[in-house]
This record gives C-alpha cells, structure tokens and sequence, in this order.
C-alpha cells in the first residue's frame, strides 16, 4: 500500500543511506538543498534530499538531472545496472550500452511464455535478473514456437540482441507519433517517419514481479497473472487486484483495505523511452545520442513480424522512480532539444526550454482542438482540415478506436500547451554549465546530453483544485500536467487529469468517491496510512495518468496491468497498442454502471 512516509522514516532512512554511500562528493547525490551544485556522478540518488514532500521545485529539477546523469553512464559489459567508472559520462567513442539500457525490457520481465529468460528461483541470486544478453520472447506464433522473432529478409541475424527493444508504435493505443523531418522513404522502414518506444523496468521492479513470496507465502509471481480475474480470483495477483479496487472503485463507502496490494519496493524505476531514424544532418551534428535498436516489420513472405537493427537517436526519456518519500514516485521527463520544429525546420525552442522562435499559430497544434467533457468526452477539431504531412513539424494520428478522438488526419504540434516553467530552464542551464565543466575537465569537445533537457517533474501529488497561477510554483499549471511532448504524444496525455475513458479523451467527471470528502472531480491518485485511506487527489499529466493503474490496483504500473507480452508491434501487420495496450476501462465502466442500476432499484 502506498503510505504518507513521517520525517522521522525519512531522517533514519537518510542516515542508513549515508552510512551505506559514504559522504565524499563522488557518493553525494547531488546536494542538499537550493544551493546544491548538480555534479556529474555515476551515482543514482535514493531520494530528493530532505524529502519529496519539502522539496522546490528547483531541488527536485536537481533531483532528476542527478538520476539522468547517472542513469546515462556507461555500463559495465556483461552485467545490468553497474556503472562503468573508468569510462567518461557522454563520451561519444563508448559504444555499449548505459545504465539504464541493461534495466529489463518488459517482455523480459513479462515473455509471452515460461517463466523470464534467466529465471532462477533464488532471492540471493535477485531470481536470475543479471542474465545477459538480453532475451526477446513472445508468443508460440514466432521461431517455431519459442516466442524468438526472427531476422527481416537482408537482416543478418544478431547474436546478441540490441537491448534498445523498440516493439510498440503507440502510446498504449492511444495515438501514434511521426516526425515530418526524417524522410517519408526508406528501403528498410515501411514507415520511417514513424517513432517508436519502449517501457523497461529495473532490478527492484523484476525481482518483485517474479517473487512467488512478494505477496504471500508461496503465492503466485505477479508475470504469470490471468488476463481475466473474474474466473480466477484466487491468483495471488488477482486477490491483490481485488482488495486494492474495493477501495479505489468503492465511492468512498470502503476506506480500508481488506487485504494484501500490490506494493512495489523502495528504488522501483520504471522508464518509457522514444526513439527514431536520423537524418544524416542530424547525425553529424552531435546533437543527439545515438546507439543500435531493434525495431520490427512485417514480413513479407509469411505475414508475420520479424525484427531489424540500425542506429537511431534517442528523443526522449520518462523516468518513474519510487522514493522513501515518494511512495507514489517521482515522475521526470526528459527530451532532446529539437523534438519542436517550426514547418520549415527551424527550433522552438533551444537547450534549456527557452522559446526562441515562437510559432505564428496561437495555438498548440494544427487543428485546434476542442475539448467537451461528458459521458462520454470528446475532442472535436477547429475548423475542417488537418495538417500537412509534408512539413517538417511532429505530427500524431489518433488511433480509429478511440471513439471520441479525431482520427481523420494528421494533428501538428507547434509548441507545448504549457511552456516550461522557468526554475526547470534555470536548472537545466545548470546541468549543461555543469556538463560543459566536466568535459573540459576531461578533454571532450562535446556531448550530446548537452542538447537534452527536463521538461518537468512532479514529486508529490496535488490537486486540480491547487493549481497556482505563479509558473515558479511546486504547484504551477505546467507541473501539474506534466508532460513530455513525444512520450505523452496526443491531446488526452497532454492535458491529462482525471479518467481514463474508453472513449479516449480523459474525464474529469466523477466516477468513484463522490461522498469522500465530497469530492467533484475523479480522484485517481489515493495515498493511504497503514491499510487506512486518509487522502485522494485529483492528479494531472504523469502522476494522474499513471494514477489510474493505482486505481486499477497495479501500483502505477501500466505494464503490470499488461501482463505477458504476446507480439512486438509492427507497422501493417499488428495494432497499434498490442503489446502496451489501452486499459480495460470499458469493463470497469460497465461494471460500475451495472452497480449504479442495481443500487437505484434497491
């Protein structure tokens, strides 16, 4: 269960950190307070120091910077998560994988058969997490029945597999992403425009995911959960789905729950990564990091998916991580500098998040979209024609499914809904002033995560109610709706606060706790004291999005909710939202109409 953590945890777990670290500057994480230097360390920071819930929004812009630097190290070969102390951060002549590369890739974490590759059943070995290289396996349907995808015709099979494993199209089936700037053809891409992401988790995510004891004595590991619990609602997975949903789908008639949840430990990171091809420009500028992915095609020959590797530039990094002060963890979202581009190419903005040159249109994309909340919503578009592909602007394309989602034509972005807030811009000139230091320190000309940036980052809820009008606010506009431009991708986890809706577009409207604490909005972040419910919020962007897996009784982890991985996405041949799907939210709207009828008659 999530807890609201005293300072007196916080003092005890600080001090057992510093004995664990040591206290010269190369164990530091970062500082202690609104004059603390960032410092390019290795060193992932255990939490904001003097807490989340103390935090400016300055500390925990320091905060993120700190676990992007250290996350962005070099590896160690042949092991996950080890930093490589004797390689320099950002040095271009590295070309293995980083830190947070060797984290497992959820099809890892959750194959589409047998148990994770490695497994072995034995905590003091962290249950096999270490094996390398990594291993893909989906469903029965590939390479002859092992789930392994096979190598694209003029693809020479790998032995070791890329561990950037990009199989899905769509933010979880909600609308897909392009970039007008990479070229429209491509000998290898059936859609080279197209941007591509993955999700992976760390070793504190794996290992209780795969823990058959993490919920109950000898229960059954979380990876292996059914798909539907209502004919097994004796899964250990199962029963912690339904103790956790009396409670956040109970009105506020249930405030404590009845049993077991699940609870991811302290140091939990889960990470959402997007990715694409580069032009030969954008290649030889420097700007952006680059490594080999793999990604997947349709294959001609049987109709099924097989896979293909080549270098592409990272665009963006969202980083989950769950703190002893944070228990509904801090969610910080980083992208490369020129992900914004007027239609002839030309940035938006520079490094840090500054605008330079502001898009004539007023508004955030073309068309403008109108926004009708309701039951269900819908997002209708200003005017009669969408936008034009040909320009060099990112673009996204709604997913037809989504009924209430415009799904036409192409919706261009012109600029952020919501502009960094300026504590975020004077701390990412920070981190570049000190990256700048480091590299001279170390004779590098350069370094791409110079052109990197945060957008934002949220390290405690709070809600719609308490949004202030003051952009250098903890609780500014732009804060609460968090958001990274290529990873929330289209209007509904641009703007999001309150419900996921099977319709597509997020409500506001309530769906559960209208009597606690006469609540008139949905409330989609819960946070409890011991079993006891004692406070909800409505939340926006990361937090209140990721909420809503709260409230389906994952812990904030859409990918728990997922389960097994089937199929990597591929253009033409699978859906987009196969492998990281949409919620099953038109279940549970069902359901709970279903419970209103029934109270209405009695």
């Amino acid at each position: 269960m999530n807890l609201i953590c005293s300072m007196y945890f916080f003092v005890l777990f600080s001090c057992f950190a510093l004995f664990v670290t040591g206290c010269d500057n190369e164990s530091n994480s970062g500082g202690g307070g609104e004059d603390s230097p960032i410092t390019v360390s290795s060193v992932l920071p255990s939490d904001i120091p003097g807490g989340a819930p103390n935090a400016s929004l300055t500390e925990a812009a320091r905060f993120a910077w700190q676990e992007f630097i250290a996350l962005n190290w070099p590896a160690e070969q042949g092991t996950r998560e080890v930093p490589d102390n004797s390689q320099l951060f950002g040095d271009t002549s590295f070309t293995g994988p980083l830190v947070w590369h060797t984290f497992r890739h959820k099809v890892e974490i959750y194959p589409g058969q047998d148990n994770p590759p490695g497994f072995v059943d034995d905590e003091a070995q962290d249950f096999g997490y270490q094996s390398v290289p990594p291993v893909y396996r989906y469903g029965t349907q590939f390479g002859d029945g092992t789930g392994l995808v096979q190598a694209c015709p003029g693809q020479t099979p790998v032995e070791s597999p890329a561990f950037i494993n990009l199989d899905e199209i769509s933010q979880i089936g909600l609308a897909s992403m392009f970039a007008g700037v990479t070229p429209e053809l491509s000998d290898v891409n059936s859609v080279p425009q197209l941007v591509r992401f993955l999700a992976k988790g760390n070793k504190e995510y794996y290992k209780y995911v795969v823990d058959k004891n993490a919920l109950e004595p000898d229960g059954d590991p979380l990876f292996s959960h059914p798909e539907d619990c209502a004919s097994t609602p004796g899964i250990t997975y199962c029963a912690a789905i339904n103790n956790f949903t009396a409670v956040s789908q109970g009105n506020g008639d249930v405030t404590t729950l009845p049993g077991f949840v699940i609870d991811f430990d302290t140091g939990t990171i889960q990470l959402k990564t997007a990715w694409r091809p580069l032009t030969d420009d954008e290649k030889n500028s420097g700007r952006f990091y680059t490594t080999t992915v793999r990604y997947y095609e349709a294959n001609e020959t049987d109709d099924a998916a097989c896979y293909r590797e080549d270098e592409w530039g990272l665009l963006s990094l969202h980083i989950e991580h769950k703190t002893p002060t944070a228990p509904d963890y801090i969610y910080a979202t980083f992208e490369q500098a020129d992900n914004i581009l007027l239609p002839d190419g030309t940035r938006v903005e520079d490094e840090d998040g500054n605008i330079i040159n502001p898009p004539s249109a007023p508004d955030p994309t073309t068309p403008n979209l109108f926004y009708m909340d309701g039951e269900p919503p819908t997002l209708e578009i200003v005017g009669e024609s969408f936008c034009n592909e040909e320009e060099l602007r990112i673009y996204y394309t709604e997913i037809p499914a989504n009924t209430g989602l415009p799904s036409g034509g192409n919706i261009c972005t012109n600029q952020r809904n919501d502009s960094i807030p300026p504590p975020i811009i004077n701390v990412n000139a920070e981190a570049h002033a000190a990256i700048a230091d480091y590299n001279e320190d170390n004779g590098l000309e350069d370094s791409p995560w110079m052109y990197y940036k945060l957008i934002n980052v949220q390290p405690v809820p709070f809600d719609i109610s308490d949004i202030s009008a003051d952009d250098t606010s903890n609780t500014n506009r732009a804060t609460f709706y968090t958001n990274n431009i290529m990873v929330e991708t289209d209007y509904t986890l641009q703007v999001f606060s309150g419900r996921l809706t099977s319709a597509g577009p997020p409500s506001d409207l309530p769906a559960n706790f209208e009597n606690f604490n006469q609540s008139t909005t949905y409330q989609n972040v819960l946070n409890f004291d011991g079993d006891e419910l004692v406070r909800t919020y409505n939340m926006g962007g990361c937090m209140g999005c990721h909420g809503n897996a709260q409230g389906f009784g994952s812990d904030y982890s859409f990918i728990l909710l997922d389960g097994r991985v089937m199929e990597p996405e591929a253009p033409n041949i699978t859906a987009a939202g196969t492998s990281n799907g949409f919620p099953n939210v038109k279940q549970i709207e069902e359901e709970q109409a279903k419970e209103k009828e029934n109270e209405e008659d009695e």
